[in-house]
């Protein structure tokens, strides 16, 4: 039994080996976005999806530095992870970000995935309608 737990122990040493656990590189991430640093938010956001790769907040924080980098075409898949792995709609967080990816695809003009988004969903989605309705008509 003091086997297994000094391999545990040392398990989660090894996978920590830096001393920084998941949430530690959240809020690391956080800080840096905050302050428009981009480039060390998605380091922290990267450290963050290969140590806990079912967190959906590092994909979504990942996605919100590649829009405000825009580079809209990678943005859209880390929206699309963050929203499949959180599937409890913690504190509303799948809403916001669902709504960060049809802003996404407003400045792609991806107006078919757009109305895609809508009926996929399946639920209210809040999102200014005028933005919408006017994007279309520029693209119709």
């Amino acid at each position: 039994m003091k086997y297994i737990i000094l391999t545990l122990i040392l398990i989660s040493i090894s996978k920590y080996s830096n001393g920084q656990s998941p949430s530690e590189y959240y809020t690391i991430g956080s800080e840096f976005l905050k302050k428009n640093n981009f480039k060390e938010a998605k380091y922290n956001f990267n450290k963050l999806i290969e140590l806990a790769p079912e967190d959906y907040g590092g994909y979504n924080f990942y996605g919100i530095c590649l829009f405000s980098e825009r580079k809209y075409d990678s943005c859209v898949y880390y929206l699309k992870k963050s929203i499949e792995l959180n599937s409890l709609n913690n504190k509303h967080s799948r809403e916001m970000t669902i709504s960060r990816l049809i802003r996404t695809y407003i400045y792609l003009e991806y107006v078919g995935k757009l109305y895609f988004v809508f009926l996929i969903k399946n639920h209210f989605i809040r999102c200014n309608m005028s933005v919408i309705l006017t994007k279309m008509n520029q693209v119709a």
